[in-house]
């Protein structure tokens, strides 16, 4: 780096986190209100600032380089900090308002008891001022987004304890072992189903869930593919050349259809907790202790 940061350079970077999010020049213009000439001019004065390449663009396409990338995560760490500096100025005036940032896990709109819209909807009318951010992910990014302040809390599985957050348990999950119509297990009955063969069934590993206690696999299995997204465990079993737990929650509408089935139900289920995640020995701004009061008071 060539020199200090100034107040300048909060507006580049600014431009910078934009181009990223919007990954390219050509598609933060909008969102700019401001020229692609502009918009290039203000990339290379900040890259010239702080003495590295951002990122490359060009016929290969638009994509940040590693020294990018680390620029990026200390922007969102520094405008996650502007924005608490923020909220605690609207505190003084008693108001609730500021903006709220949530994590929040894929694919959990279809859990019947996790009620987070109807919270949004208490929230909002309580403080209509507030603004939202919500990002969704995977567990271990969520987590290390509300330890470093990105994240005011956030829902996760607890795969492991992380010494700076503290775990709310909130909603129970069953997690069911699937086959589509399209594999050899989905005609058989259960009882016809060895744990031979379910160990040489090739079968969609889910990658870090593996390792919660109360996912751990009651059977040997041959792991011949990885994903921890939901979404691309249920895409791969829906090929039929693999078996794979899914939420149940989630997998339903396949059952309900009949382009999928649960293996042994009773004897290969598992149940996990959804929990709020909070970084210990932090002060939460009113707006989120508002909203985990209606969360808390929804899921009684």
């Amino acid at each position: 780096m060539t020199g200090r940061l100034y107040d300048a350079d909060l507006k580049l970077l600014r431009t910078f986190r934009v181009i990223a999010r919007c990954g390219g020049f050509t598609a933060a213009q909008a969102e700019l209100n401001t020229s692609q000439s502009t918009i290039s001019t203000q990339m290379k004065e900040l890259e010239a600032h702080l003495g590295m390449r951002l990122c490359k663009r060009g016929t290969s396409g638009f994509h940040l380089t590693d020294e990018g990338r680390v620029v990026l995560d200390a922007c969102e760490k520094v405008f996650s900090s502007i924005e608490d500096f923020n909220n605690r100025i609207v505190e003084t005036k008693k108001e609730l308002a500021g903006e709220l940032r949530i994590g929040i896990l894929n694919n959990t709109i279809t859990h019947p008891d996790f009620r987070f819209a109807e919270t949004v909807a208490l929230f909002r009318q309580q403080a209509p001022r507030a603004t939202l951010k919500i990002d969704v992910g995977i567990d271990t990014e969520l987590e290390s987004r509300v330890v470093d302040g990105r994240l005011h809390f956030a829902f996760v599985m607890r795969h492991m304890s992380i010494p700076p957050l503290s775990y709310k348990p909130l909603i129970k999950e069953d997690h069911f072992l699937f086959c589509s119509k399209r594999h050899p297990f989905f005609d058989k009955n259960d009882d016809e189903i060895t744990i031979k063969e379910l160990g040489e069934a090739d079968y969609v590993n889910r990658d870090y869930l593996e390792s919660i206690r109360d996912l751990r696999l009651p059977f040997p299995s041959r792991s011949t593919a990885v994903s921890p997204e939901v979404e691309a465990c249920a895409q791969l079993i829906m090929s039929g050349c693999f078996i794979g737990y899914l939420p149940s929650h989630y997998a339903s509408r396949w059952v309900d259809s009949g382009d999928m089935r649960p293996i042994q139900r009773d004897l290969l289920g598992r149940k996990t907790t959804i929990y709020v995640v909070i970084r210990k020995s932090v002060h939460l701004p009113k707006i989120a202790s508002a909203f985990l009061g209606h969360l808390y008071a929804q899921h009684r």
